[in-house]
Formats: C-alpha cells, structure tokens, sequence
C-alpha cells in the first residue's frame, strides 16, 4: 500500500528550490543536538559561499520550540513535523515524509548528521530521490563553482576529496566538523517556520517491540569534550571501571575498542571505530589500545591524543600528542589522585 503525505501550503516558494538543508537528528527538550547545531553553522557558511537558500527540516515532538532556536537571519525557511508519531526515530516515517517535501523544493545538497540515526536514513533518502550519497564526511567546502566532500578512505589511512555531479547530493557530516552559527537567532514571531501536516503515513514494516534506554553518558560519547577509551590491554572489565572514574573527574565519557567490546569489558554504545562511533574531543585519553586503523579512523579528528600503553612499539605512540609508557594499573591511580589534587 502507498502513503500520501499532504502539506498544508502545498506549493513551496521559488526562493527555496535548489538550496542547502539541514536534517536535524533528534529533538530532546524542544532543542536540537550540538551535532544538529554545528551542521547548521556549516550550512550558514556553504549558503554564503554558494549564493544558495538554507533551509532545516526538524521532525520530533517540540520542533517549533527547537526551530525558534536555530533560526538564522538568512534562512529561507524551516520546515517542522511535529507529531507523537515521530516521537522516536523510524526510517520509513522520517523517509517518507523527507520525499515528499524535498520532491517539491529540489535541495542541491542535504546534510545529516554522520551517527546511527544519519547513516540509516542517509542512504534510504539518496535511493527514493535517486540522489548521490556520500557518508563520513570531515570536511564540506564550496569551491570551484561545486561543493567538495573529503572522508576517510582505507580504513581512515587516506582521505579523498569528491567532486560529485549529481542533482542532489545527500551528506552526512561528522562531529565538529562545522561550528555552530555565529549570529544570534530571530525572535521567534520572525522566524521562517513552516509546518508540514502528514495525512496519511506509510504502513510499518519493521515493528519496534521495545525501546531499551542506555545511560546519558553513553548517549554523550560523539559530543563529550573528553573521553578516556579502553582497548585489549584493559585486560577485563573492571578496568574499565578505572577508566569510569578518571572519566567522571574529567567531565568526560568512557569509550572502548572493538575487542574490547567483543569482550563484554564494555558495551557496544561505547565502541569508537570505523564500525562504532566517530567521535571528535578535545581530549582523547586511550589506555591499553595498540592503534588499529579501525579503531583510529573513529577518533583520529581529536584535538589532543594521550597514549598510556606499556608497549613502546605500540602503533598508538605515533599518532600521539603525549605518550607513557607504562602499566595502566601503575600509571591511573597516580593520575587520578593528581587530578584530584587540582579539582579538591
């Protein structure tokens, strides 16, 4: 059975065709992400670079007060669903909706966050409109009369920069890699919002059966400044309950490996990697991590690197800032009770 989704004002104002939008990723408390934020900031720049519209879709429950809170002077228009049905993230909802707005204003490019949420909606939305998707991006530039797309290729080992000739190319961006607006908001009764009203939604065919919260500080690990990861050297689980109270002086999260994971020492919403979480802190402390490329390219964009590893040969050392070569059991405590030295 087909879906039909209906818009209120269903012819879309010229002056938003072929432009720049923002998808946002989840709305918590009438708020984007700083993930959300910090595309919409790259989005300002690339509009003024390219002479295109901005524009931002936010669907969630509270979008209005979320599109008061990002609106900018030069955006064209938001345009917000907002309904209990898209209380959480569901691909064929948030999809089919996407097409039917984005099939009447023909965006040029569409940026999504690069996160669980981006990488599966990301590749469905390219499919329905026959579009060019490109995924972990590190850096969305406009130059030479087209926009360029850099992202990590072997295993984070390289970068390439794409030129891409499509009619609409679908983006998802790492963190930090664009910085939130630096010009304040509208008042919100100046504010371009539009609200899309859906009639009919597609019939589900995956069914979610339940929802399992995680803790706040695992859902913090991409937009944590700090984090202190873990790998094979850890040598069990409570190592990782060390790493947890060097974390918490610091205001940081705890991150993992890949086999550190496989382990059971830490769970999967932890694991930073080419297959885990892309993450970008001002402070990436790793301990017992030898320095795979898989885990490397999902962290590789940290602001400073810190290497505790009582291998000296470690691979890690080498992509450092500072290293210490030691046993993490001998090096942590000292460094715990130093730190709590400066914070008591």
């Amino acid at each position: 059975m087909g879906h039909v989704i209906l818009f209120r004002q269903a012819v879309v104002d010229v002056e938003t065709s072929r432009g720049i939008c923002v998808v946002a990723d989840y709305i918590k408390d009438g708020q984007v992400s700083s993930h959300t934020r910090e595309l919409v900031g790259l989005g300002q720049s690339l509009s003024i670079a390219s002479s295109r519209p901005l524009l931002a879709v936010l669907i969630g429950r509270e979008a209005k007060s979320a599109a008061e809170s990002i609106a900018l002077p030069e955006m064209k228009r938001i345009f917000i669903v907002e309904d209990d049905a898209f209380e959480r993230y569901h691909p064929e909802t948030w999809c089919a909706v996407l097409f039917s707005l984005f099939s009447r204003i023909f965006p040029a490019l569409i940026l999504i966050p690069h996160n669980a949420t981006g990488c599966d909606l990301a590749p469905r939305l390219s499919i329905e409109l026959k579009a060019f998707a490109v995924t972990d991006c590190v850096r969305v530039q406009f130059d030479y009369g087209q926009f360029l797309f850099s992202k990590p290729i072997y295993g984070g080992n390289a970068f390439a920069t794409l030129r891409i000739k499509a009619e609409t190319v679908v983006a998802t961006v790492r963190p930090r890699v664009g910085s939130p607006p630096h010009e304040h908001v509208q008042k919100p009764d100046e504010a371009p919002i539009e609200t899309i009203h859906e009639t009919h939604l597609p019939e589900h065919k995956v069914k979610v059966e339940s929802v399992v919260p995680i803790e706040e500080s695992e859902c913090s690990l991409e937009q944590a400044r700090v984090i202190v990861s873990g790998g094979r050297g850890m040598g069990g689980s409570e190592g990782f309950e060390v790493l947890s109270d060097v974390a918490r002086l610091l205001g940081g999260a705890v991150g993992a490996t890949r086999p550190a994971v496989d382990s059971g020492w830490a769970p999967a919403s932890n694991q930073v990697g080419i297959t885990g979480k892309i993450v970008a802190p001002d402070l990436y402390i790793a301990v017992g991590i030898s320095g795979s490329s898989q885990h490397l390219s999902g962290m590789s964009d940290s602001g400073r690197i810190v290497a505790i590893n009582k291998d000296p040969d470690a691979y890690i050392f080498k992509v450092s800032d500072y290293g210490v070569v030691g046993d993490w059991k001998e090096v942590l405590p000292a460094f715990i009770s130093r730190i709590r030295e400066f914070i008591f």
